[in-house]
């Protein structure tokens, strides 16, 4: 159990949260389980409903779902609408790309057939998935939170796509801000032996309830010297950046199985792979620290 004695907090949304506590379970280690994010429906749902009608309209050819999140979301505002059965037949006959197998399983689980799943799970590895494919002319959806950045739209039409982007869904600050803060309080005193981050907006809204508490400048120095930091997404790890925590583990795989995996090597000692702007480089996990550029864009999968 290479995990044995470890505490590892868990910033996801606890119904998000069960897969990756079990595998940390499995290991040994403790879940210290405070979610720093909650996922609600965009603040309108007229471009989702939109969606929904031009795909039952046969207007869009391609449909990219970027996160678990986003399947979700998207059924859930069908389900509000009244157009899930609509939605379902629709989506069979419509091209579909799922930026990663969680991604896809939660489709699958829900009759829809996947055509395309990229490596990596990424908006880069998406672009270039798609170059393979004549998309001159074509209308290419994104199913996506309401704050994603412009990465993937914009090379979209770089391949001659005329692009949608949908918000199905948002991400706030939870309700019940009590586990995040005395998650911000422990972290801070080291009672914590790793963190996970899956997403900027994890990142992002625990330093906000921590500079409320007036934690920021503990919590930064604890995520600099004393606790693992694991980040899934170049985004993710650029925000820790602007933050002021410059090192964090990240995996080649964005997911939350290689996360794991590449903490427990760490944690043995083997040499890990970062991702430098000029190429890739092995780092020894001796200084308990891991840092370097990585290339922009290089997103997870939620």
């Amino acid at each position: 159990m290479a995990l044995r004695g470890k505490t590892i907090a868990v910033t996801r949304p606890e119904e998000q949260a069960r897969g990756i506590s079990k595998l940390i379970r499995k290991e040994g280690g403790c879940v210290y389980l405070a979610p720093t994010v909650e996922i609600k429906p965009p603040k309108s749902l007229r471009r989702a409903e939109a969606l929904i009608k031009a795909l039952v309209q046969r207007k869009i050819d391609y449909l990219i779902f970027m996160s678990v999140n986003g399947v979700r979301g998207l059924f859930g505002i069908s389900k509000i609408l009244g157009l899930e059965r609509e939605l379902r037949k629709a989506l069979g006959r419509t091209q579909i790309a799922a930026i990663g197998p969680k991604t896809r399983s939660e489709l699958e689980k829900r009759g829809v057939r996947v055509k395309l799943v990229p490596a990596p799970y990424s908006s880069e590895g998406l672009i270039q998935a798609f170059r393979n494919l004549s998309l001159k002319g074509k209308t290419v959806a994104i199913a996506r939170t309401e704050d994603a950045d412009s990465y993937l739209r914009e090379g979209m039409k770089g391949l001659g796509a005329k692009v949608v982007e949908v918000p199905v869904y948002r991400s706030t600050l939870p309700s019940d801000r009590s586990r995040m803060l005395q998650l911000a309080r422990d972290l801070s005193a080291a009672r914590v032996d790793a963190v996970t981050f899956t997403s900027s907006s994890t990142v992002e809204n625990l330093f906000k309830v921590a500079a409320k508490a007036g934690l920021a400048g503990k919590l930064k120095k604890a995520l600099e010297s004393s606790v693992t930091v694991l980040a899934i997404g170049s985004k993710t790890r650029e925000t820790l950046r602007k933050l002021g925590v410059a090192s964090s583990l990240m995996p080649e795989k964005f997911t939350a199985e290689a996360m794991l995996k590449a903490y427990i090597d760490f944690l043995k000692g083997s040499s890990l792979p970062l991702f430098p702007a000029s190429g890739r480089r092995q780092v020894s996990p001796s200084s308990n620290r891991f840092k370097g550029s990585v290339p922009p864009h290089r997103e997870r999968e939620g």
